[in-house]
């Protein structure tokens, strides 16, 4: 088993002390110190708001493979024919509605006119 040897107390006092450096300026010049720093980190703060990115686009990523103009223009024809599928069911489905209507408002007109005859023709033609 080895065992580690410690600094002995005559090697701890041979370390300089960080803080002499302080003690032995003038305080005017710790103030001056101070604000000269305070001033650059100012500086590079202002300087870094301005720094200006940009972005370098390859031609290669902005340019559409022929593949993915395919799929966009069979994607764009599947939506085309679904709209005139709904187109077409929405013209079959006012037909429906205009008819509902004119029977309705037959069968009104002949009930407020006690006309039973009309009404019966009017339930007899809907069938």
């Amino acid at each position: 088993m080895e065992m580690a040897l410690l600094p002995g107390p005559q090697e701890y006092l041979d370390v300089p002390d960080p803080t002499s450096e302080l003690r032995s300026e003038e305080p005017s010049e710790v103030i001056a110190n101070e604000t000269r720093t305070h001033k650059d980190e100012d500086h590079q703060a202002v300087s870094a708001d301005n720094v200006k990115i940009e972005i370098i686009d390859d031609e290669e990523s902005d340019m559409i493979s022929n593949s993915e103009v395919e799929q966009v223009n069979s994607l764009l024809e599947y939506k085309n024919e679904e709209v005139r599928f709904i187109e077409n069911e929405l013209e079959i489905q006012k037909q429906k509605y205009f008819k509902l209507q004119t029977f309705v408002r037959n069968l009104i007109l002949a009930m407020k006119a006690d006309d039973k005859e009309q009404q019966q023709v009017s339930l007899m033609r809907d069938q």
